[in-house]
């Protein structure tokens, strides 16, 4: 399924937070670093032994998640006045949605 913890923070009223962006994960908030936090303890392949097994599903996972999106970040800064402001409220505005639903 494609939900999440800081979905379900979400639904039981939690707001979104402050926006940060991590480094190598991406855009987030405050809400949802935390729902990144309690996923990786509530995805099962994380207790996979070894750890290059964890590493090999979780990298596939990504770069799978990647190739699926790749060019929207270059479409939507490429038209915008202030860039950083673009993604943040786009970001803002997809996590409402999926929270919503």
């Amino acid at each position: 399924s494609d939900e999440d913890l800081g979905q379900t923070l979400g639904r039981y009223g939690l707001g979104h937070g402050f926006y940060l962006v991590l480094p190598v994960l991406g855009p987030s908030t405050a809400r949802d670093a935390v729902g990144l936090a309690g996923d990786s303890f509530l995805d099962p392949t994380s207790y996979l032994e070894p750890w290059e097994a964890v590493a090999a599903t979780k990298g596939g996972r990504t770069v799978n998640r990647t190739s699926l999106s790749l060019g929207e970040y270059e479409d939507l800064t490429k038209s915008a006045v202030d860039p950083y402001l673009a993604v943040r409220d786009a970001y803002i505005q997809h996590r409402k949605k999926k929270v919503g639903e």
